[in-house]
């Protein structure tokens, strides 16, 4: 989806949509949204077209297939209850994942051109809600744009740059557990990490600057918080594998479950269903030795607990962001002077 297009159809996006209706007499079978403006109602197509569909579809079947072998090939241990205090704990750290997420991209929506700046309050909002448009065959990235765009006149373009640098920031975090994992095991590993991170946080401090519109804030953290995330992801698995009675290394866990954030962001099914699990039971395999069924259940457990609190704080902020919109004069104009804007500013490569 271009910039000329995602501005083409801002008042049509999933964030302040009124409802949502099938449109049959559309040949590649589009949902059709609807948002109010002003005075008026516009009707424009999202992108809910056959592939995503199908890409949805597959995800289901991937899920399924997943449980279907873990149910098959798991054996829970003899005497074993299920622990309440495991589940708990990855209940709170799917909302600490939430809050680093919606701190990255807060960090990184302060270096636009944002008008009223972005609260602390707004981005955990925005982040809550795209995790549940997420599940849904959207493309949930744009939803931020759209938002973005329409509420805090961000240009297209500098969304997609910050979409860029999210994904290049989290390839690098990636970068760091490697090199962790690399090194001999113990308190080395954790050493090689955290040696590696100071390194590239060093190294990537300029060159963000350079890439941002406005100063940006704070680049110091973004790739900790990453890293951070990326940590807390491993917990979850690891409390994961403690419901099943079993334990992992920790950086083990980490690089499974940084696989299976790799794998959600390339977004071939909603929210990387199914792909996550399956490549976070090879990962497991690959690296611990671990039984496959014993890790995509554990990956499955994880995938519960992650919907249910997604649910939970999701969609009371669909709620929450549904206020009524700028006036409808506003938004009218808006396209035409950001279009402006857009054609006199230089490529990026020029910057």
């Amino acid at each position: 989806m271009g910039p000329k297009r995602m501005q083409a159809g801002l008042q049509a996006f999933a964030l302040p949509f009124r409802r949502l209706a099938l449109a049959p007499r559309h040949r590649r079978c589009h949902i059709v949204g609807q948002v109010r403006t002003g005075d008026t109602m516009t009707v424009m197509p999202t992108q809910w077209t056959w592939s995503r569909l199908l890409a949805a579809a597959l995800g289901v079947v991937l899920i399924l297939g997943a449980v279907i072998y873990a149910a098959a090939n798991f054996t829970w241990p003899a005497g074993a209850r299920l622990a309440p205090l495991p589940l708990a704990g990855i209940a709170a750290l799917v909302l600490f994942n939430l809050a680093l997420s919606a701190g990255l991209w807060w960090l990184i929506v302060r270096s636009l051109d944002a008008d009223p700046p972005v609260t602390v309050g707004k981005m955990w909002h925005l982040t809550a809600a795209i995790e549940v448009l997420g599940y849904l065959p959207l493309a949930a990235w744009g939803s931020r744009a759209i938002y973005l765009r329409l509420w805090h006149a961000v240009p297209v373009r500098q969304s997609i740059l910050a979409l860029a640098l999210a994904l290049g920031v989290t390839l690098v975090a990636v970068g760091v557990l490697l090199v962790g994992l690399l090194a001999p095991e113990g308190m080395q590993r954790a050493l090689a990490a955290l040696a590696a991170l100071g390194v590239v946080t060093i190294v990537s401090i300029p060159i963000l600057k350079r890439l941002t519109p406005r100063p940006a804030a704070a680049t110091w953290l973004w790739l900790p918080l990453k890293v951070l995330d990326l940590a807390v992801h491993g917990a979850r698995l690891s409390l994961a594998m403690l419901v099943l009675d079993h334990t992992i290394d920790p950086m083990q866990a980490m690089l499974a479950a940084a696989a299976g954030v790799v794998v959600r962001l390339a977004r071939l099914t909603p929210a990387g269903l199914g792909l996550r699990e399956w490549a976070i039971g090879l990962a497991v395999v690959q690296t611990a030795g671990l039984p496959a069924a014993l890790a995509l259940t554990a990956a499955l457990v994880d995938r519960a607990v992650e919907t249910v609190i997604v649910l939970a704080v999701g969609l009371p902020a669909m709620v929450k962001l549904r206020r009524p919109p700028p006036p409808a004069s506003a938004v009218q104009a808006a396209p035409a002077e950001q279009q402006a804007q857009d054609a006199a500013a230089p490529p990026m490569s020029e910057r």
